[in-house]
């Protein structure tokens, strides 16, 4: 048979197996989770790099953006025409619609910034097709010279690397979809800007992995070579530069590990394993499927045996052969795909020997282990034969290694490998579960073609490829002597709620959507044609070498059959439904199909009959999802009460429209909309009452702001209670990163105050997450409030906090709380408030001579979120007798504003407009009371404006947002 390392030329495979070990270290590679916060998904396609594309030769596509690089991380739409006569004129096609549009990938040359890996030819569509991926390179100039030999990167270990000759961004470029001759999708994962310089050489890198890592004292080092590579482990949006280290250590359990250690610091960021082996206790005795009992005789195939005349043939498919002697043999280890050795040795495997014309090959001459593994491996070459036929896996063959020295284990290095039965483990060569999962993952890395895979995707994908055979989604039952199996994708996993960064659980998360998408198409059309479509979509899924949030996007793409994704594919609506169901895709919010955009109130005129309010309602998959918006209400509630009156929304096409009936001068009302409709209702925002929008009716008067630009405004923090841990009093004043999914980016300006912005400081890291069994609060300036009888707060609020039963985040005024998150119960407790976006918050407050305001955080020791992140805070006097207009709406920079007394914002030096409203002078007293801008005092910076958009984006509909749930000792 072939080499079976004939997958060098890819770059050497992870070795991947069932489920981690403790005996060995298991990580998971470097990864960030992609997120699609509603409102910013809507800012970014109304951004002017997507607009000029869809302006143009884009016009129809769509796009999920990644809400840190703002770029389009999956787009489609109508084909755009290309030249595909070969893979040098296809590649030089795309780099051209890159070259015109370069806002798709963030500004960066394509010339210089993306090279070709390579163009792959796909059979797709009436005339084929291509997938094109454009690798993004690191600036040549931190590229070391001069390295000492042997460590240098070489087409084994760094594919590409050596495609390129300098370093490359970990999974970063750009993937392109050509269908009969036209661009039908892009995906963009590229890393705008980085920071990072090469200070650590090879060597030195290589002395970190080996005595840091978990290859202590490795006998081998294959090689070392820098990447870019996100920082996963803290959910840190940023990228460093790094080296990637490659150790091997032998034995009966293996190790292959990739070590990246910072090139700048010399940190250990990530180690991971990329010979995954399996804990667990094995069970049942069964050749049919597993251990347990039931035999099954089966043809044995591709056997090459001899004669004693010298003569040799091939068995077919029915095990049939025909020779001219009387007497034949054969052995496992002599198959035209498969060889199959006993202890990974020739000379110790079975052979038969026979004369009769039926022989039957039992455990007598062999162990049951070989006669397992050969056959089923030469059944899946069948499956691959019909579905997988030009990946190259069906004519390079694989060795298969049985009864090796260890018990519970099984894994791929580019052979599969099977150990003996002990420690409560059946043998698992003997369970035709595990070989198809092993082997499948060879058919992900052939058809990715690289080393470069992700892990919860290779285990969810080999984990489907045994479920297409057995109809079952419990991996391996009888894998343990107790008779359980390994683990089921039949249990709904949602991204990102229950990723926890290991493969194999992660991995059910793809195997489950793919899991439910097969039962929806076998209900719709029978069991043997949707083996078929799913069998087939599932290996050209791969080769887009997806992650899990790529994954509902993969399937539509690879489901489409006229070369146009913007008018649906054939089994898009049970991709919604399946995929849904893991919190991926259009469905995967979880609530209603439907989308709402809104534009919030700020606030609103005295002198108002009512408060108008409307929402565009988007169908995402109109032709999946029957029947639009049928109506709906406005909630809303007074100053803060816990009673929520409500007012009925009409609806018309695409719209729903309606009134917040007028209140009292200086009321403060808190609102949300409920859209009624046959698949559900739909909120803006999208949490409903938890999070509700605010307004202040009355035109407000100024008295004092701070956007935390010059200085930290005066503000100051404290530790209330808990112990005194570093970290406990967590409020930070800075730029925010967005950690623990708080915002990129401060509202106005760069800086805010918040709960622990995340990062690395005075040598420590922070995860942007506020700590457990802690008080803190974080403390205004004393303000001058004298002479006025209406005062409230107004300011920009990230907050993400628990559930108010556990966890509180309250608004102090003078040490008086006159604001707090929502609370449910103990039966419930999940109902967390989750900001998405940059809120305006409106507090009453009391009035009186002078007032401290106070944000803090009292948790309890369970769950955690990423707190307060606060910005533009202003205390405003309400006037509820000027009749002339509403007074909050937005300025130019220059503080100027229009002359028809709606009291726009002024500019930074304090000026106003002509519409009475008070002006730097004016302001004197306050600056005196809590300092100049110069000393980080007060600055005029009115949040009276309006705001971002929350609604979901109609356009994107792809990514699901999860609520984390509560997990408790």
């Amino acid at each position: 048979m072939p080499a079976p390392l004939i997958l060098l030329h890819l770059g050497l495979p992870a070795a991947l197996a069932l489920a981690p070990s403790d005996a060995v270290h298991i990580g998971k590679e470097p990864s960030r989770q992609w997120r699609a916060l509603p409102a910013r998904q809507l800012q970014l396609a109304k951004g002017a790099a997507w607009q000029g594309f869809t302006g143009a030769e884009g016009a129809g596509w769509t796009a999920r953006f990644d809400d840190w690089s703002g770029l389009p991380v999956w787009a489609w739409g109508p084909g755009i025409a290309v030249d595909d006569t070969s893979a040098d004129t296809v590649a030089e096609s795309v780099l051209d619609i890159l070259r015109r549009h370069p806002g798709l990938v963030g500004g960066l040359d394509a010339d210089t910034a993306l090279a070709l890996r390579e163009a792959v030819a796909v059979s797709r569509g009436a005339q084929g097709g291509w997938i094109v991926q454009l690798d993004q390179l690191v600036d040549g100039s931190v590229y070391p010279q001069g390295e000492p030999a042997g460590l240098a990167p070489s087409a084994l270990h760094f594919d590409h690397h050596a495609a390129h000759g300098q370093p490359v961004v970990w999974r970063g470029g750009v993937q392109a979809h050509v269908q009969d001759g036209a661009l039908v999708a892009l995906s963009v994962k590229v890393l705008p800007a980085w920071t990072g310089r090469r200070v650590l050489g090879a060597r030195e890198a290589v002395a970190v992995a080996t005595t840091t890592g978990p290859a202590a004292g490795a006998t081998t080092v294959h090689g070392a070579a820098l990447a870019v590579v996100p920082r996963s482990d803290l959910g840190d949006p940023q990228a460093r530069l790094a080296w990637m280290v490659r150790t091997a250590t032998g034995g009966d359990q293996p190790g292959d590990f990739v070590s990246f250690v910072d090139a700048e610091t010399g940190e250990l960021l990530n180690v991971h394993n990329q010979v995954r082996y399996i804990d667990g206790t094995l069970s049942a005795r069964h050749d049919t499927r597993t251990v347990d009992g039931d035999m099954t005789d089966s043809p044995v195939v591709d056997l090459v045996i001899e004669d004693d005349q010298g003569n040799s043939t091939t068995t077919d498919r029915s095990g049939g052969y025909s020779l001219a002697g009387s007497e034949a043999t054969a052995a496992f280890y002599d198959g035209v795909y498969f060889d199959v050795r006993n202890d990974g040795r020739t000379g110790s495997s079975g052979m038969l020997a026979w004369s009769e014309s039926a022989p039957l090959w039992t455990d007598t001459d062999a162990t049951q282990a070989e006669i397992d593994t050969y056959v089923f491996l030469t059944m899946v070459q069948q499956w691959a034969e019909l579905y997988a036929a030009d990946t190259g896996i069906v004519e390079d063959g694989m060795r298969g290694n049985v009864n090796l020295n260890s018990s519970c284990n099984a894994y791929y290095d580019g052979s599969v490998n099977f150990y003996k039965a002990g420690s409560g483990c059946n043998n698992t060569g003997r369970i035709k579960d595990v070989i198809y999962h092993e082997w499948g993952h060879g058919l992900h890395y052939y058809a990715a073609r690289t080393g470069y895979v992700d892990g919860s995707i290779g285990e969810g994908a080999a984990d489907v490829v045994a479920m297409l055979e057995t109809g079952d989604p419990e991996m391996a039952p009888g894998f343990n002597t107790d008779g359980s199996g390994i683990r089921n994708a039949a249990p709904n996993l949602r991204y990102p709620d229950d990723v926890v960064g290991e493969v194999h659980y992660d991995g059910l998360i793809f195997a489950g959507a793919v899991w439910d998408y097969l039962q929806l198409l076998e209900g719709e059309l029978g069991e043997d044609a949707a083996h078929d479509i799913v069998s087939a979509q599932l290996v050209d899924v791969l080769r887009t070498n997806p992650e899990i949030p790529d994954t509902y996007e993969a399937f539509v793409l690879v489901d489409d059959d006229d070369g146009d994704l913007g008018n649906g594919t054939p089994h898009q609506c049970a991709l919604i439904e399946a995929f849904g169901q893991h919190g991926l895709g259009p469905a995967g919010a979880g609530e209603s199909f439907l989308l709402l955009d809104h534009e919030a109130i700020t606030t609103a005129d005295p002198t108002a009959e009512s408060y108008p309010v409307s929402a565009a309602v988007l169908n995402p998959a109109p032709d999946c999802l029957e029947g639009g918006a049928s109506g709906g209400t406005v909630h809303y509630s007074i100053d803060g009460g816990d009673t929520w009156e409500s007012a009925a929304l009409s609806a018309s096409g695409d719209t729903v429209e309606g009134a917040i009936p007028a209140q009292a001068p200086g009321t403060v009302v808190d609102y949300y909309l409920e859209v009624d409709s046959t698949t559900g209702p739909a909120y803006a925002p999208a949490a409903g009452a938890i999070t509700p929008l605010s307004f202040v009716v009355g035109t407000l008067e100024e008295l004092h702001c701070f956007d935390f630009e010059d200085g930290d405004g005066g503000f100051w923090s404290e530790l209330v209670s808990g112990s005194a841990s570093l970290g406990a009093d967590d409020w930070m004043h800075g730029e925010p990163r967005g950690y623990a999914d708080d915002p990129l980016a401060a509202f106005s300006g760069n800086h805010v105050w918040g709960n622990d912005l995340g990062g690395r400081i005075d040598g420590e890291d922070w995860n942007g997450e506020y700590q457990n069994e802690k008080h803190n609060r974080l403390n205004s300036p004393e303000l001058d409030i004298s002479g006025h009888d209406q005062v409230v707060l107004q300011y920009r609020r990230w907050l993400r906090v628990e559930d108010g039963y556990y966890d509180q985040a309250n608004i102090l005024a003078n040490g008086e709380e006159v604001w707090t998150n929502h609370a449910s119960g103990r039966s419930v407790g999940d109902e967390h408030h989750l900001d998405q976006d940059w809120a305006l918050h409106t507090v009453a407050l009391p009035a009186g001579d002078s007032v401290v305001l106070s944000w803090e955080i009292v948790s309890d020791g369970g769950l955690s979120f990423g707190g307060w992140n606060i910005d533009d805070v202003c205390v405003y006097a309400v006037d509820a007798s000027d009749p002339g207009g509403s007074g909050g709406d937005e300025g130019g920079d220059d503080g100027s504003t229009g002359d028809d007394g709606t009291g726009d914002e002024g500019g930074d030096d304090g000026s106003t407009g002509d519409d009475g409203s008070t002006d730097d002078t004016d302001s004197a007293a306050s600056d005196d009371l809590a300092g100049s801008k110069d000393d980080g005092g007060v600055s005029a910076c009115s949040t009276a404006q309006s705001s971002a958009p929350t609604g979901w984006l109609a356009l994107t509909g792809l990514l699901g947002l999860g609520m984390l749930r509560r997990r408790r000792d």
